[in-house]
């Protein structure tokens, strides 16, 4: 049995070498595979659909309430990863860890959130929603829809945040 030339076994490192290079420097090799419905699932029985809802709403300096679109609170990113932003608590709590990019062996290291993060991001939400705006409230619901109907049946409030903008 011959052994392999060493062009063929140089070759054959360097079509290996090159994906964990781009892997390495962040870089995504392949394209992500997304189902149609999202990474979400939902549950269903025989007479209904349940669903988890969002719901922000802001309110100004005099008192004003106003509902507010999750496209609109997590613009520019998709929509459809608003409840992973929301879940992070919108990047307004100090105690938060993030993860950030370092040069080092590993690309990521987890730091936590400083003071600056948080009212640079407070910042940013007061430039979407208006200047006026101090307090921004967002509830998940969770709500179960009638099959046959298609209306809610239930809502139960699962979790409620008020979050201070000034």
């Amino acid at each position: 049995m011959r052994t392999p030339s060493y062009r063929y076994t140089i070759g054959l490192l360097l079509f290996f070498f090159i994906p964990f290079w781009l892997k390495d420097s962040l870089r995504e090799i392949y394209p992500a595979v997304l189902m149609p419905g999202g990474a979400n699932t939902t549950s269903v029985d025989d007479e209904s659909v349940s669903a988890t809802l969002y719901r922000c709403i802001a309110t100004d300096t005099v008192g004003v309430s106003k509902e507010v679109e999750l496209r609109q609170l997590s613009a520019p990113a998709p929509s459809r990863i608003a409840k992973y932003i929301i879940d992070n608590d919108l990047g307004l709590t100090i105690d938060r860890i993030e993860f950030v990019k370092k040069h080092s062996k590993w690309p990521y290291k987890a730091a936590a959130a400083t003071e600056s993060n948080v009212a640079e991001c407070k910042q940013w939400y007061r430039k979407k929603l208006g200047e006026d705006c101090v307090t921004l409230e967002v509830s998940k619901i969770k709500v179960k829809i009638s099959k046959s109907t298609g209306k809610i049946i239930s809502e139960e409030i699962v979790n409620e945040d008020i979050y201070q903008l000034r």
